[in-house]
Parts: C-alpha cells; structure tokens; sequence
C-alpha cells in the first residue's frame, strides 16, 4: 500500500494543563494557518492515562496511553509519534516543534540548505551542541537512522539536549538557523507589531516566549492577520 505523500509533516508537543485556554489558542492558530498548507501535515501528540487502547488517532491528535511529564515524556512522545509517522506517511522533512510557534512551511524551503543534516535554532548545554525543541527539522532518511537506532537514547536531559548528544554520537550534523522569537511583556508593544507586520515575508518561524495569558490569544490573532 502506497504512503500518502506530504513535504513537511510537523509533530506538535501538546497536552492537557492549567493552561488550557492558552493551548486552545494556540491549537485554533495551527489549525486556521494550515488551511493554506496542501503539502503539509500537522499531528498534536499528548499522553492521555486514561486512553482505553496504546493509541488513538483521531482528525489531527496522535495520542498515546501514559502520563506527561516533562523529562522522559516528551522525548518519549516524539520517538513513538515518529515511528508512527514514518510506517504510514511518506515525507521529506518531519519537524518537530511546540504549540506556541507559528510556520510558514512555503518559506521553510529556502532555509533547507542540506539533505544530510538536521536544521535548527542551536544551542548549547554543558557542551552540547542540540537542537531547539521549538523547530527541530529532520530529513526522512536521518528519521529512519534515529528509529533504526532507537534505544541509543537516554533519559539524562530535556528532549531537545537528548537529540543534540544523540546526534553528536552518531555524527549527525546540524545546520544552524535563525527564527522570530517573540518576546512578549507588553500587550501594547507597538514596535513589536511593526517588527511583524513589516517581515511577514522572511520568517520561516514565529516562536512566541510567552507568559501563558490573554497576550497569548493577542499575538496569535495578530501573527494570523499579518501572515494571511
């Protein structure tokens, strides 16, 4: 059976917290600015305990039965959601990223400079060079290599450091980029708005460092009518 095709598939770290009205913004933003998007896919992946069988897909939701937690959780999630895209998608690129960035997977393709490495914002913890968990961009063949070699990770650190020792060891390259961090502290932040309104045909990536309140469900009104 052939696998249905998309460029870019993203994983969307997502669950259930006090902050669900924040999440719901940000899920309804996903949802409206991939309308534009024929050639890509999006999945928010969250544990759920009380899911009666090890999965469910349902529309856009990947869940899986176990509890959240931030160290293993998360990197626990990503590696079941990838296996599980790989074995029924085909793709280029999958990406792995975060509720509160917004995309525009139209411009992404001008930054992909490399089929052999992994792209991303890069930082560095203890000498570790990894990659954000906000953006990181994974070509397919280097997806297969890290579930053919899946057990080589561990649960020492955040998932994104997890990567960046996983592709150190294996001599995975990364490839720095740049994105639009959104820093948020003011709801009137006019400077802010033009920064916007004024690159919304350069960046690839808007990450929105938040204070998880009503500036939240602001800014992504405004990034949605800046960039659509």
């Amino acid at each position: 059976m052939s696998k249905l095709y998309y460029k870019f598939i993203f994983l969307i770290i997502d669950s259930d917290t006090p902050y669900n009205e924040i999440y719901k913004s940000h899920r309804e933003r996903w949802i409206k600015s991939f309308k534009y998007y024929k050639d890509a896919k999006y999945f928010f992946i969250k544990f759920n305990p009380s899911l009666e069988s090890d999965i469910l897909i349902e529309d856009n939701y990947i869940i899986f039965k176990g509890n959240e937690s931030y160290i293993p959780g998360i990197l626990n999630k990503t590696l079941k959601a990838m296996e599980l895209i790989y074995n029924f998608y085909d793709f280029d690129y999958l990406i792995r990223t975060n509720l509160s960035s917004c995309w525009q997977p139209y411009l992404l393709e001008n930054v992909l400079i490399r089929t052999d490495s992994v792209h991303a914002v890069i930082g560095n913890y203890n000498k570790i060079h990894f990659p954000s968990g906000a953006g990181i961009i994974i070509p397919n063949n280097i997806v297969l290599y890290i579930l053919n070699n899946i057990n080589d990770f561990t649960s020492n650190f955040p998932d994104d450091v997890e990567f960046g020792a996983f592709f150190s060891r294996h001599n995975i390259p990364l490839t720095g980029l740049q994105r639009c961090d959104y820093f948020i502290n003011n709801i009137s932040n006019i400077n802010a708005i033009k920064y916007l309104e004024s690159n919304k045909n350069n960046n690839y990536h808007y990450r929105i460092l938040y204070d998880r309140g009503e500036q939240d469900s602001y800014i992504n009104s405004k990034i949605l009518d800046y960039i659509f």
